[in-house]
């Protein structure tokens, strides 16, 4: 199975939800594997990075990164890029 269709599949199971409780989970490296998988589901194909936004994403994201530690790691790592992608794709459906 291709990563893109392996994308699609957890995508059609709900697996997005695991990965949004995972953003709030206890123990920052959950936080960090679950930004790493949802950074790698928005660079993939649009219609993956669109159901990220169609599933609310955006809201969750903004609130993960507001908290100091994750956001330093992130920052360090260059996990910023997965914000700007997002709050580009969010101003693209908006003007859609």
């Amino acid at each position: 199975m291709k990563s893109d269709e392996l994308t699609q599949k957890i995508i059609d199971l709900g697996g997005l939800e695991y990965l949004r409780s995972a953003l709030f989970h206890e123990k920052i490296s959950m936080k960090k594997e679950a930004c790493w998988i949802i950074s790698n589901i928005a660079a993939g194909k649009s219609i993956h990075a669109q159901a990220l936004i169609k599933g609310g994403f955006l809201p969750t994201l903004q609130s993960v990164f507001k908290e100091s530690d994750l956001k330093v790691y992130l920052i360090n790592k260059k996990y910023y890029r997965l914000k700007r992608k997002y709050l580009g794709l969010y101003v693209i459906l908006q003007q859609s």
